[in-house]
């Protein structure tokens, strides 16, 4: 539990000015929509992507991403080279894709730039701080 706070920490302290730990009346408030665009998914976005990447040590990777609309948010399941995928929450802010997530033994980030073409290509951290690679993912 304690990792999946601290993912969700990493993740929301990205993009909102009221950082981690405050109680959400002190936090920043955030914009929110009128009440119709709220409830309408976002119904091109969702999907399964697949690509790849490379690791801090250059080591290639296959990676797929199943996005599914959840809310506000998204949830995924992020696999990489064919094993057992895990999840993570998600965040979508104008053409930036935050994906927080746990392995099973680390927890990281991917901060994925939105294409126009609605490929994705991101950056991703895991918690030790030593690990961080480049990634690019399309739509299938």
């Amino acid at each position: 539990m304690v990792k999946w706070v601290g993912v969700a920490c990493i993740v929301a302290a990205a993009f909102f000015a009221g950082g981690c730990g405050k109680p959400a009346e002190e936090a920043a408030p955030a914009e929110t929509a009128p009440a119709a665009e709220a409830e309408t998914p976002a119904p091109t976005f969702a999907g399964t992507y697949v690509g790849g990447g490379v690791d801090a040590d250059g080591r290639s990777y296959t990676c797929e991403l199943e996005v599914v609309k959840f809310r506000t948010m998204y949830d995924v399941k992020r696999g990489v080279d064919g094993g057992e995928p895990y999840a993570g929450v998600a965040i979508l802010s104008e053409n930036t894709f935050a994906v927080g997530f746990n392995d099973g033994r680390h927890y990281g980030v991917v901060a994925y730039n939105v294409n126009p073409d609605g490929s994705l290509e991101g950056i991703s951290a895991y918690e030790d701080g030593t690990r961080v690679g480049t990634e690019r993912l399309e739509k299938k």
